[in-house]
């Protein structure tokens, strides 16, 4: 384990927030620690090492890296999934309607793959991933040589172990007008209140940060990079949701959709303040 200073304003100034378990490991031996600094940045602490962390990424049932089933919470994210696909290209081709695209931390492909069906020249990275496919595919970001017109992190910034490393590498590897196009879960999203510290895009310890709008714009400038356009992913309210119960009966089902009611009107009326996941379009200063 490591203890670290605060990402964004490098301040040992924080106080304790929250305890919380693995969700697929739910001892009170095994519980982490998550604190909040001045600055508004929440974030594991202490945590595992970048050697220690994989082994809680080797769980069957992580969901990014599983086989999916025919469970019902299998065929709702299948529908999720078809959705949000569709809408993060939308978002992409306001930009740009063509050009080299990379995934950083893409899992199992999907969206690399829809892209590229979709005219884009694709290359997937993940650390953990097995992936076997078609499209170029780097476990290592040190490897890949050339730049990009698009770079996408889809729940990925949040995993990383060193911020200050990888906008490096955005920097470094984004064309002058390229843009680069992200996704967190929001740390004030409404269904969170529900669920405390079962609420599952606490996910501890893969989870390393916990960002709000104002947490996320201030990483973001600190390295470089302007915020141009934000988008609520309405649809993953429904996900995370369904992940935070784990089990799902016909009780589970009915809250499961009253709290994602409550989830989408106020992201209706207030946008990423209030929607399960801020997605930003970004681009260099």
């Amino acid at each position: 384990m490591e203890t670290i200073n605060c990402p964004i304003c490098e301040t040992k100034d924080f106080k304790d927030y929250i305890s919380v378990g693995d969700r697929f490991n739910e001892h009170e031996d095994n519980q982490f620690n998550i604190v909040k600094c001045n600055c508004g940045l929440i974030f594991l602490n202490p945590r595992p090492t970048e050697d220690e962390i994989s082994q809680y990424y080797e769980n069957a049932d992580y969901d990014p890296h599983r086989n999916k089933g025919n469970s019902l919470i299998d065929v709702l994210y299948s529908l999720v999934q078809q959705v949000a696909l569709r809408f993060k290209h939308f978002v992409i081709i306001l930009n740009h309607q063509s050009g080299n695209l990379l995934d950083i931390g893409g899992g199992k492909g999907e969206f690399a793959e829809f892209m590229s069906l979709k005219g884009f020249d694709t290359t997937l990275q993940d650390k953990f991933s097995n992936y076997n496919g078609n499209i170029e595919f780097y476990n290592n970001l040190n490897e890949i040589e050339a730049k990009f017109d698009i770079i996408t992190m889809w729940h990925a910034l949040e995993h990383i172990h060193e911020l200050d490393k990888i906008f490096e590498f955005l920097n470094d590897k984004l064309n002058k007008n390229g843009i680069f196009v992200l996704a967190v879960p929001n740390h004030n999203a409404v269904e969170r209140k529900y669920f405390k510290e079962k609420w599952a895009p606490y996910d501890a310890p893969r989870h390393l940060y916990h960002f709000d709008n104002n947490s996320l714009t201030k990483l973001l400038n600190k390295h470089n990079f302007k915020i141009v356009r934000k988008n609520a992913l309405v649809h993953d309210s429904f996900y995370n949701i369904l992940l935070s119960h784990k089990s799902l009966d016909f009780i589970k089902f009915i809250k499961s959709i009253i709290i994602g009611l409550n989830c989408f009107i106020n992201t209706f009326f207030f946008g990423t303040k209030k929607s399960s996941t801020i997605m930003v379009t970004c681009k260099k200063y």
